[in-house]
């Protein structure tokens, strides 16, 4: 089974594969330096793409808060991960978001994308017995969480975000022409950002905002939507 803090990891480390449409072993490498809250979302840089082999370049993927659904929320989760894992320690000199665990005396080190694979089949075993249904889990992986991503953002409405936007946050290279004029900019990956955390494209809700914290004094802390 899973522990209650190995499962703040797995639901912190699928749905931030989920809303970045990345590579489980991108996430992996994320480091605090990499983490930056800018006005309404979390901005998470990125580097080494497809398109990108030498991170020549860096840019920020835009990841939102959801207060209507807390279950899908990737803020709501980052922050219960990160009470139970508060600062960087000896261990993790690199200041990994994600360390990977101590290494085992004549074993591997697990990778953390390993670690996560092992724990996402144990999950969707368990769904699969509690919804009745068969599942070939040797087939699902952490791909098929960036696959669902990219499918849901590109036919999970009628006004799908541009599908250029996507390529990129993706990290897939756009060839010839499409490369030399296509260029990464915020606010389509904004839209897309609300979008693929859940947001309603049909209602109001659609740019809601995340509670924020007013700091009166140190021993203090009020929240504000």
């Amino acid at each position: 089974g899973l522990s209650a803090a190995n499962a703040l990891f797995v639901v912190t480390y699928l749905l931030l594969v989920w809303n970045l449409m990345a590579r489980s072993n991108e996430v992996a490498l994320i480091v605090f330096e990499h983490l930056h809250w800018k006005n309404d979302c979390l901005e998470v840089d990125t580097f080494i793409t497809k398109m990108d082999q030498r991170a020549k370049k860096k840019s920020q993927k835009h990841v939102y808060a959801n207060p209507l659904n807390p279950m899908l929320c990737p803020i709501l989760s980052l922050g219960l991960y990160l009470l139970d894992h508060p600062t960087p320690s000896e261990h993790n000199a690199a200041h990994f978001l994600f360390p990977p665990a101590k290494k085992k005396k004549n074993k591997k080190q697990p990778t953390m994308s390993s670690t996560f694979l092992s724990a996402l089949r144990i999950l969707v075993g368990v769904a699969a017995l509690m919804l009745n249904v068969t599942l070939e889990i040797a087939k699902l992986g952490a791909h098929s969480l960036r696959k669902g991503g990219v499918t849901y953002a590109t036919g999970g409405s009628t006004m799908a975000p541009s599908i250029i936007a996507i390529l990129l946050r993706a990290g897939w290279s756009v060839k010839g022409v499409e490369g030399r004029y296509f260029k990464f900019e915020n606010a389509m990956d904004q839209f897309l950002g609300r979008v693929i955390c859940g947001h309603n494209l049909n209602s109001e809700t659609f740019a809601i905002l995340p509670p924020f914290f007013i700091c009166s004094n140190p021993r203090s802390i009020t929240i504000s939507h």
